[in-house]
């Protein structure tokens, strides 16, 4: 009953926790990105230069679209837009009726509308040009969130083998301090007694920054009783930057410093099975803690009519127990069904490695297939 009790508080908490800093960091304000076949996003724009804009969504990730398909878009931040003529905008972007206009000093009450076949670059103003910028005409706060429901089936192999429904709900945010996401998942596997077999949680902050590397940090939960895991806490401290990026494709990688705290149950299994597990020799009977390196590699390809995979491999080696690796792939296709919602299948393989008991099977796979709603 103590383990029941740590993983039945923890994701509520984080859930809650999640929402309060999303809307914290969401009255900070954020970008808007708008194409023409009604695809609207919020976040945060990189920047534009040769025809292509760029703009860094939480939920979808960085994107790269041409700019002749862009139907509006508006900007918390101040931005200067250099034309082909070489005249030099400073201000806020600001969309309306279908024209793009910049906020600032020039035009009718300060509102100079913007042809963007004239771009040659979009970047965005340093802090300290911010106070010489010309005074410009300021909207008023708006909270803009953005989140997802997602509700599947997925199938389970290892120890032992489950299936049923799977729900995750996430939300996001990008302000001026940086992005925020939450995300908690549960599965239930047609057994009452065992709802709680599989569970995660995570909220991942990354600050905003005008360098290649942002820092990004993370708090990861964990439960699975097919590994013999009651609750695993992760927290990770690193670097991320975008290694390629363009209107096809984007490769992001992160590298890091995690410490795990991790609290062991093989009863469960030991029930299920009839197994005797035996412990590993050195190993702790109820709880560990590692220090481990974190690298991560996302990569991200767009498909036909707004169809894209995603790619997700994490490495994790322990720095503290020698040979302990963590290790997860995780494949993942979206395919649009309409404006709101997209079709999803998922692939995953997880291995983990030196586990503390025997007769535990170190590699399990999942297949996966629902529906996505974004909100």
């Amino acid at each position: 009953m103590q383990y029941l009790h740590h993983i039945s508080i923890y994701p509520p908490r984080i859930l809650l926790f999640a929402t309060v800093l999303v809307t914290f960091i969401a009255n900070a304000g954020a970008d808007t990105l708008t194409l023409k076949d009604g695809d609207t996003y919020s976040g945060v724009l990189v920047g534009a230069k040769t025809g292509i804009l760029s703009f860094r969504t939480q939920l979808v990730g960085k994107i790269a679209v041409p700019i002749d398909e862009v139907f509006g878009v508006s900007t918390h931040n101040f931005v200067v837009v250099a034309l082909k003529d070489n005249t030099r905008l400073p201000g806020r972007l600001r969309s309306r009726d279908g024209s793009i206009f910049v906020v600032g000093k020039g035009g009718k009450d300060g509102w100079l509308k913007v042809n963007l076949a004239q771009v040659q670059t979009i970047t965005t103003m340093a802090a300290s040009a911010r106070d010489d910028a010309a005074p410009l005409l300021r909207p008023p706060a708006e909270i803009d969130t953005q989140g997802s429901a997602s509700i599947g089936y997925i199938w389970r192999s290892g120890q032992e083998s489950f299936s049923g429904p799977v729900i995750e709900i996430e939300l996001g945010a990008v302000g001026d301090l940086g992005s925020l996401t939450g995300r908690i998942q549960a599965e239930y596997v047609g057994d009452e007694a065992k709802l709680d077999r599989f569970a995660e949680a995570e909220i991942r902050v990354q600050a905003a920054s005008q360098r290649r590397w942002s820092p990004e940090f993370e708090l990861e939960i964990e439960r699975n009783r097919n590994k013999a895991l009651e609750l695993r806490t992760d927290f990770t401290a690193a670097i991320a930057t975008s290694l390629v990026q363009n209107d096809k494709q984007s490769l992001d990688f992160r590298v890091g410093l995690g410490v795990a705290y991790e609290e062991f149950d093989p009863e469960p299994l030991r029930r299920d099975e009839g197994r005797i597990l035996t412990r590993r020799p050195g190993e702790s009977p109820q709880h560990d803690t590692d220090l481990n390196l974190d690298l991560r590699l996302q990569y991200r390809r767009n498909l036909y009519r707004g169809a894209y995979i995603e790619k997700i491999l994490s490495i994790r080696p322990s720095l503290t127990d020698f040979g302990e690796i963590r290790s997860r792939w995780e494949s993942n296709l979206y395919v649009p069904v309409s404006k709101k919602m997209m079709l999803n299948f998922k692939v995953l393989l997880d291995h983990e490695g030196d586990l503390p008991y025997r007769d535990i099977d170190e590699l399990q796979t999942g297949v996966q297939a629902g529906f996505k709603f974004k909100f």
